[in-house]
């Protein structure tokens, strides 16, 4: 009385005016000869598990990188090249030097935002 009936405009009941018997696309197996450029995602594993016991199984977490507003023409990864130093890191825990760690003393000084230890600056 007086609501609307899904079921009356041709949706189940319960969603919203939604059919989702008759989408209007036909089913078909997936096409696993499309390959997504690597410049747009590339995958942290070569496989990933097939079946639902495989994902317990192995316990490995799946993860990637998806650049989704690069061109083709711009698909280079800027790569910042170190000093003589190396990567600057933290003595004690070894986390690389990143935007949320704390600078202290005018920086010559920070501390890691993973183990709290104070690192001296290199001069170089």
């Amino acid at each position: 009385p007086g609501g609307y009936n899904s079921a009356a405009h041709g949706g189940p009941v319960g969603m919203g005016g939604m059919n989702t018997m008759n989408t209007g696309y036909a089913e078909s197996a997936p096409d696993f000869s499309i390959q997504v450029p690597k410049e747009l995602f590339r995958s942290a594993s070569s496989t990933i598990p097939a079946t639902a016991s495989m994902v317990t199984s192995c316990k490995a977490p799946i993860g990637g990188l998806l650049r989704p507003f690069t061109s083709p023409m711009n698909c280079d990864v800027d790569v910042i090249r170190p000093g003589a130093g190396g990567i600057v890191r933290c003595h004690r825990c070894r986390t690389y030097i990143n935007p949320y760690v704390a600078w202290v003393e005018n920086g010559r000084k920070w501390r890691c935002n993973i183990c709290s230890h104070l690192n001296e600056t290199s001069s170089a």
